[in-house]
């Protein structure tokens, strides 16, 4: 069942689209974001990602784990598990000092669904941990210089008269940081799909899983 699912989402041209919008649909202030402008923002948040993939991997290849260590990023291995709310982390970068923390578990769980028999000729090649540590360098980048456009979007949350409080949608950054992934490694799927097997791995129901993306994407 996962690989045939695995597979409509890789060959649907939405499929990147869907993923974006079932991660948006997990952050606190998704709910304040008006249903038009949901594809809007997501579409923003995923040209942002790509286009500085394309700027700072500027043609130059090579691991990425060499590439953090040259920009002063050091990488260090947790054994436990960093899980919020919903999401189960492989990987988190704090700064200052600029660190990578890459857990064990998380990593170890998403490889070895990933290494599923029939995936492989969805997925390909792909080596997870370069993939995460990628993603950890889209952070890494627009932590020390601007963060483009469509990034960190913020949407009213309070508004008394002329006064506004505003907050920032977190989870566009995660939507960059997958199409960044996505654009420097030039996979032929979304590189949100990990998100989805970790909660595979994790004995989260595939078909529920799946099935609550499509309905989320469809929704709006």
């Amino acid at each position: 069942m996962l690989v045939d699912l695995v597979q409509r989402v890789v060959s649907d041209p939405e499929a990147a689209t869907m993923l974006a919008l079932w991660r948006l649909d997990r952050d606190p202030v998704a709910g304040r974001v008006a249903p038009e402008r949901r594809r809007e923002l997501v579409a923003d948040a995923r040209a942002a990602g790509a286009t500085l993939a394309r700027r700072v991997r500027a043609g130059q290849r090579g691991p990425v784990e060499a590439r953090l260590g040259l920009a002063g990023v050091r990488i260090v291995e947790d054994d436990g598990t960093e899980q919020a709310a919903s999401l189960i982390h492989h990987a988190v970068y704090t700064s200052p000092p600029p660190t990578v923390t890459l857990y064990r578990r998380a990593l170890a769980a998403l490889e070895r669904v990933v290494n599923t028999e029939g995936l492989r000729t969805s997925l390909g090649d792909v080596d997870v941990r370069e993939l995460i540590l990628t993603h950890e360098l889209f952070h890494h980048v627009i932590a020390h210089a601007s963060a483009p456009a469509g990034v960190r979007p913020t949407v009213d949350v309070l508004r008394l008269g002329p006064w506004r409080r505003r907050a920032t949608i977190h989870a566009a950054e995660e939507i960059a940081a997958a199409a960044f992934v996505t654009t420097w490694h030039q996979l032929s799927w979304p590189a949100g799909l990990l998100d989805l097997l970790t909660l595979v791995a994790y004995d989260a129901p595939p078909a529920v899983i799946f099935a609550t993306l499509v309905e989320k994407a469809t929704s709006v």
